[in-house]
């Protein structure tokens, strides 16, 4: 449905799959065979459910980053299953072009952090990076750290006022829809430390795990900026650590 037609409110009425529903920060969105949308929660809709339920969803139609539902009245009708996910590339995902689709995207933890309702992850993937919003407790995704990973969720696009795409970002309802392809090494720091000059360097040996993996590093520190980055250099060269949050 173009935008223009979107925001003239017409009325919707669908059956369909919950595939993530956060009520605390009010995300909610649904998919049948067809596709997947997104349902602009309000206070009115009091609402309790879960991934996997069947629901039937009326309401009218809205503009946002693409078409969506909005001043919706939900009725639970079962529970039924998750959809098979879609095997995306990141390219696609960060493209838009799965924007509220229940798809599977890999990558290696890298961060993991708490906010008001669920967990983030921060993702790596090449070069490039993405988060996931989890709807579990931070500290039961700690050990996913360095892990490669697997991601069942719905894809959401970020973007701005203009509805310029700035990213992607994944929302997982929950650990079971997190698989480890490859856990994270038990002893960091029992690996050799690595040569900053050796970083990012193609390796058929190592198959590039510096990447995206975490890396171990001896230097000395020449600048350090509590709230800024800190500067390290070894025999072979040096490097910016831009968060020292993350390495402590």
């Amino acid at each position: 449905m173009p935008e223009s037609a979107a925001q003239r409110a017409y009325p919707v009425r669908l059956r369909a799959v919950v595939t993530y529903f956060d009520p605390v920060n009010g995300f909610l969105f649904v998919q049948d065979r067809s596709d997947g949308v997104f349902v602009e929660m309000n206070g009115d809709e009091k609402a309790s459910m879960r991934a996997g339920d069947d629901v039937e969803v009326t309401g009218v139609t809205s503009a946002g980053f693409a078409p969506d539902v909005a001043k919706p009245r939900i009725r639970i009708l079962g529970h039924a299953r998750l959809p098979a996910p879609k095997t995306a590339s990141f390219e696609s995902a960060d493209l838009g072009s799965e924007d509220c689709r229940w798809i599977e995207l890999g990558g290696v933890v890298q961060h993991v952090a708490q906010r008001t309702g669920d967990a983030l992850l921060t993702l790596a993937w090449g070069r490039n990076t993405y988060k996931a919003h989890v709807l579990a407790p931070a500290a039961s995704l700690m050990h996913l750290v360095d892990a490669e990973v697997n991601l069942q969720g719905v894809c959401g696009a970020l973007f701005n006022g203009k509805r310029q795409i700035l990213g992607t970002q994944m929302f997982v309802p929950g650990m079971a829809c997190i698989r480890v392809v490859r856990a994270p090494s038990a002893e960091p720091f029992a690996t050799s430390p690595m040569r900053i000059a050796d970083l990012l360097r193609f390796s058929r040996a190592r198959n590039a795990p510096n990447m995206t993996h975490l890396v171990r590093l001896c230097g000395a520190v020449t600048y350090a900026n509590r709230s800024g980055p800190t500067w390290v250099r070894d025999a072979s060269g040096g490097i910016m650590i831009q968060d020292r949050a993350h390495s402590d």
